[in-house]
């Protein structure tokens, strides 16, 4: 029996809650929330990174700030005089 092809996404977010295995991973890039099939594997969970596989997909999730929002330097709040 031949194994089936499975997609692989890399994307950029955050988890929104704990990955448990046969149930739907939950989370967000920029302002979408995912919901996926039921997580079959999670291969490593670190500070930077989380690779799992559900029934139709692998994820990588890279849960670093980006770059862009490092680099950039806070916006400066100015208080009103009295």
């Amino acid at each position: 029996m031949k194994k089936a092809f499975k997609p692989t996404l890399y994307l950029n977010g955050k988890l929104l809650c704990r990955l448990t295995l046969g149930r739907a991973a939950i989370f967000s890039v920029e302002d979408r929330i995912y919901h996926t099939s039921a997580v079959v594997r999670i291969h490593a969970v670190n500070s930077s990174e989380v690779h799992f596989e559900t029934q139709h997909t692998h994820y990588y999730l890279n849960i670093r700030p980006f770059a862009a929002a490092v680099r950039r330097p806070p916006i400066p709040v100015l208080a009103a005089c009295a």
